[in-house]
């Protein structure tokens, strides 16, 4: 695909290429998003034990609490609250609640002294301090209050919660009648003043009668008479006013004692006795078992993505490509059961167990690589010792003999050499004699029912006194081009590259260099460490190589949904 052009006069137009761009930038976008997701849901694979770990420590902590947690009932008695003629006579109005009662002055009623003392005698409790918990709700829009009680037995719940309001209704009916005595002795109290007032203002009018009484002669009896009218007469407009102020109230007064049995009955009722209730409070196992494991759901993907990044193994393949570095493929792990034989030579024995068929891949992804890449010389290395890289040099090399190429696998660990141990066959003669005594490649090649003639596996020989200066010589770098003229391929079996130096000298003079990783063992910076030993050296990374992958782990990763 040709590189785009800057739009110009004679070319596409800005508009289209703007067009062009902006949807460039929208698929990229998407693949990003794409790449993110498919990370995310590997992590939450590669780590569902925290997930389920989480999940079953949540649902069983839900259930103990559930199961070893003291039940608590919760019953509730509610009480009407009404005003009465007491609170009439008191208050002269037809709504006194609407003028002197407020809410709070009844819930300091519910919970003052007096209700709670009376509701402590009424089920039996002696100390205050033992009285089950409760509260009152009240609701002034309907004027009701609520008595709550809470307590390990369903029927004590409901007992003491109509004992509650049974106890407030008495405190409330002490008031009112306490009210209404109060009322009678402020009336009675308000007719004596104004009788006496009335005898006061009559008082003349009475000294006049008196003397109309004792006169004597018809003439007196007259004149006293006509005294008599003339106060009248002043007095007349204040005693009417009085005489309305008495009838007032004796007819209050006839009011409040005609409705006297319903003022001492009270001013609230009951609207509604407590019921037991048929549960205890909280939510039922069900939901609380629902909810804990939707929690745990949430705690467990937060601790597995935590886990993921404090944890630095590689384990898939994913966990390679993350990191920008090229994936040649994966090798699985061994079975725990089952006879597979020697790894090392499974590819010459079994070349349709799936551990070979796994090499077979890498070599296919080899030779893409290495198309138009000139690739004649691999070394096959690793981060750190044990992560299979002698057991990989001899099955690659083999699958590639297997397809006609000629192969020669050098044994280049002169520290810790192995190609001779996994073909059963001595160490001496070997790649040092081969260097030395100037010996013909086919001499020095070991031999072998398993080797096929098309694989000449050459091992480490006699060990040299400092095997990276023997490996950074002119003589080394002469027998790698001697080695490369005799082969198709030449597959060199090198030490780790970081512990020494020795994989450092020889991948300069390769034309690929193959990185092992054993999964679950070698860490992330250990295989950026190896990497960067590669490029530094001068070498060219072919890619990496997953061994010991778990099944599940081995897959196409992100770049593959690319």
């Amino acid at each position: 695909m040709a590189l785009l052009e800057h739009p110009t006069a004679g070319s596409v137009s800005a508009r289209s290429w703007l067009g062009e761009v902006e949807q460039r930038a929208s698929v990229a976008e998407r693949t990003r998003r794409d790449l993110d997701l498919a990370g995310y849901l590997a992590v939450l694979r590669r780590r569902w034990w925290v997930i389920a770990a989480m999940l079953v420590l949540g649902v069983a902590l839900a259930l103990a609490s559930v199961l070893l947690r003291t039940p608590v009932f919760e019953a509730e008695s509610r009480v009407l609250l009404a005003p009465t003629a007491a609170q009439e006579a008191a208050s002269g109005s037809e709504n006194p609640f609407a003028l002197t009662r407020e809410v709070a002055n009844e819930l300091t009623l519910a919970q003052g002294d007096a209700t709670i003392e009376g509701w402590a005698a009424r089920i039996g409790v002696s100390d205050l301090a033992d009285l089950p918990d409760g509260d009152v709700i009240a609701d002034d829009r309907t004027d009701v209050l609520t008595f709550v009680v809470r307590s390990e037995s369903a029927a004590d719940a409901a007992i003491a919660a109509d004992a509650w309001a049974d106890a407030y209704i008495e405190a409330h009916e002490d008031r009112s009648t306490r009210s209404i005595v109060g009322a009678l002795a402020g009336l009675e109290a308000d007719l004596a003043d104004l009788r006496v007032e009335r005898d006061e203002l009559r008082a003349p009018l009475v000294a006049l009668e008196a003397e109309r009484a004792d006169a004597l002669t018809d003439e007196g009896r007259a004149r006293i008479d006509a005294e008599i009218r003339a106060a009248e007469a002043v007095i007349a407009a204040d005693l009417r006013v009085l005489d309305a102020r008495i009838g007032r109230v004796v007819e209050r007064l006839a009011d409040t004692e005609f409705n006297g049995d319903l003022a001492l009955v009270g001013a609230v009722q009951p609207l509604q006795r407590a019921v037991e209730p048929l549960a205890p409070l909280g939510s039922s196992l069900p939901t609380t078992l629902v909810g804990a494991a939707a929690i745990a759901l949430v705690l467990g993907i937060a601790a597995a993505m935590a886990v993921d990044n404090l944890d630095q193994r590689i384990v898939t393949l994913d966990d390679i490509e993350q990191l920008g570095i090229q994936v040649l493929g994966a090798v699985p792990a061994a079975p725990k059961k089952g006879d597979v034989g020697e790894l090392g030579t499974i590819t010459l024995r079994s070349p349709d167990h799936p551990i070979a068929d796994a090499y077979q891949s890498i070599r296919t992804a080899l030779q893409f690589v290495a198309v138009g890449g000139g690739v004649e010389t691999i070394l096959v290395t690793s981060p750190s010792e044990g992560d299979g890289k002698s057991t990989t040099a001899l099955n690659v090399a083999a699958s590639l003999a297997q397809v006609g190429r000629r192969v020669v696998l050098a044994d280049a660990d002169l520290r810790r050499p192995r190609i001779h141990d996994l073909l059963d066959s001595p160490q001496e003669p070997g790649l040092t004699d081969l260097f030395l005594a100037r010996r013909p490649v086919d001499e020095i090649a070991l031999s072998g029912d398993l080797l096929p003639d098309r694989l000449l596996a050459i091992p480490a020989g006699t060990r040299p006194p400092n095997p990276a200066s023997f490996l950074s010589s002119q003589g080394f770098e002469a027998l790698v081009e001697g080695l490369r003229s005799a082969a198709d391929i030449v597959v060199f079996d090198a030490p780790p590259i970081l512990p020494v130096a020795d994989a450092k000298a020889v991948a300069p003079l390769v034309d690929g260099v193959v990185l092992c990783v054993r999964a679950g063992r070698t860490s992330r910076p250990e295989l950026v460490g190896a990497v960067d030993a590669v490029e530094a050296s001068g070498g060219r990374l072919l890619g990496v190589l997953l061994v010991g992958a778990k099944a599940s782990a081995i897959g196409y990763g992100p770049s593959y949904a690319a």
